[in-house]
């Protein structure tokens, strides 16, 4: 059984254990002062769906979650692409095509963002699933 804090937090988890010293890092409704000449990134959980998967008794229904996981990529403008491109094959393959502490994740898929004038930001998404019994 896997709840959806429970999922979001073995996602945390998952991302801290494996991001090392890639950039700064937040995450979703934390506070974080940005250092205005660096690259950073937020991430969030959030759930999409959810669907009951079994009929049954209490204690034996299966309920089948969808999340996205989404890394925003903060980076200066002018300073090209390539820490863009790194960051996002580094949250590849932290989570792409994994399964862990009842969370599975499939496709990640990267969209290009626009610029604010200090940041250029890009946006990860990796779909998840996790299950939930009650």
């Amino acid at each position: 059984m896997t709840t959806e804090n429970e999922a979001r937090e073995a996602v945390y988890k998952r991302f801290v254990d494996n991001w090392g010293g890639a950039s700064p890092y937040v995450f979703e409704n934390e506070k974080f002062q940005a250092d205005p000449a660096a690259d950073w990134v937020r991430l969030s959980f959030r759930n999409t769906n959810s669907n009951q998967g079994t009929l049954g008794a209490t204690g034996n229904k299966r309920y089948e979650r969808d999340a996205s996981i989404f890394l925003q990529i903060f980076t200066l403008v002018n300073t090209g692409t390539k820490n863009i491109d790194t960051l996002v094959r580094t949250f590849r393959s932290i989570f792409e095509g994994t399964r862990f502490s009842g969370v599975a994740v499939n496709n990640v898929v990267s969209r290009e963002g626009k610029e604010d004038g200090k940041f250029k930001q890009t946006t990860v998404e990796a779909f998840s699933q996790y299950f939930e019994t009650k």
